[in-house]
């Protein structure tokens, strides 16, 4: 289940009072919405106002289910590749950087006991450079 948080704030880009389209008004924007639609509409490389934002919100779903994707897995549903090193989660609520090697019995981590671990997720990315950030280290 993606954050709330990231849900509210990728959903909000489409449901806003203050829409900045230029030239419309929230009111004109939503009127806009419910009269440019048109009934012969297929949706292929249409432009209308109705089509954009339905296609926007496709994408946002989009976005949210690889949010979901990249979130906390549990150990009963999938266990990490051999060798991945990965974020872990303990049933003491310890996070850690831990290492996962496959054996006969399912497999194992460095540091922490299996039975601890309720959770993983793959580490995330490494932070920006400096060139990268414009001169601010990340």
């Amino acid at each position: 289940m993606t954050d709330p948080r990231i849900e509210a704030a990728a959903l909000s880009l489409l449901h806003t009072d203050n829409y900045d389209m230029p030239g419309f008004s929230s009111e004109q924007f939503g009127a806009a919405l419910v009269s440019e639609h048109h009934g012969d509409c297929t949706k292929i490389s249409c432009s209308c106002i109705r089509c954009i934002c339905e296609e926007a919100l496709s994408e946002v779903s989009s976005i949210l289910a690889a949010a979901d994707a990249a979130a906390w897995i549990k150990m009963s549903d999938q266990l990490p590749d051999d060798g991945q090193e990965v974020l872990i989660w303990t049933c003491d609520g310890i996070i850690i950087n831990d290492g996962f090697h496959l054996n006969d019995e399912g497999g194992y981590f460095d540091c922490a006991d299996n039975e601890d671990v309720t959770h993983w997720q793959p580490l995330p990315a490494p932070p920006a450079s400096s060139a990268e950030l414009g001169g601010v280290d990340g």
